[in-house]
């Protein structure tokens, strides 16, 4: 009786042994190859001028072929192909300070719109009063359509207005890296922003 036991065991253990154990994988992410960081001007006349990454493409902006607004030929797209993101950037000839109130609070509006879905939005003040530049950099942390979005103004002629965007749906975790690199540029970009009309 004893060696049937044994012998019934050793059939259980050899037939657990069998097979491969099924052992889920991982989340991962695609590795992300990041370029130097080299800035080039931009070299179109424009009433605004500032270095962007030389990895970027500025192009014109397809949303400035749907509107009558005059100044939608100023508005511009930085691409980033590599990180499938866009830096949207409008443009607009102010007319009064009702015209620069009426654009900072929906620059504000539109910001506000994440709110829902934002853990936190950080404002920073822009004072670069040397070369005429103020403006505010809005920080969304979250799971948002967009996490940077800012403006700038000279608070009489010129307003400029940029937005982030990931042209496909991203988790902030995965992103973050990316949107750190990307958010180092737009940093540049503001800190080399000039008026140049």
């Amino acid at each position: 009786m004893k060696s049937w036991i044994n012998l019934l065991f050793l059939l259980i253990v050899l037939s657990s042994c069998g097979g491969e154990v099924a052992v889920p994988k991982p989340n991962v992410y695609p590795r992300v190859f990041y370029p130097e960081k080299e800035y080039d001007s931009v070299n179109v006349i424009l009433p605004y001028a500032f270095e962007k990454p030389k990895y970027a493409n500025l192009e014109p902006s397809r949303d400035g072929r749907r509107t009558t607004n005059p100044d939608a030929k100023y508005w511009r797209n930085l691409d980033f192909p590599s990180f499938d993101a866009t830096l949207h950037l409008s443009y607009s000839t102010l007319n009064n300070i009702a015209h620069l109130d009426s654009l900072k609070e929906e620059a504000r509006r539109l910001t506000y719109e994440h709110a829902f879905r934002a853990d936190d939005i950080q404002q920073i003040l822009l004072n670069q009063k040397e070369k005429n530049v103020f403006g505010t950099v809005y920080l969304i942390e979250g799971n948002t359509a967009t996490n940077l979005n800012f403006y700038l103004t000279d608070s009489s002629k010129h307003f400029f207005r940029g937005s982030l965007y990931f042209n496909q749906k991203t988790k902030p975790d995965s992103i973050l890296p990316v949107f750190s690199f990307i958010k180092a540029d737009v940093e540049h970009l503001i800190e080399t922003f000039r008026w140049s009309k």
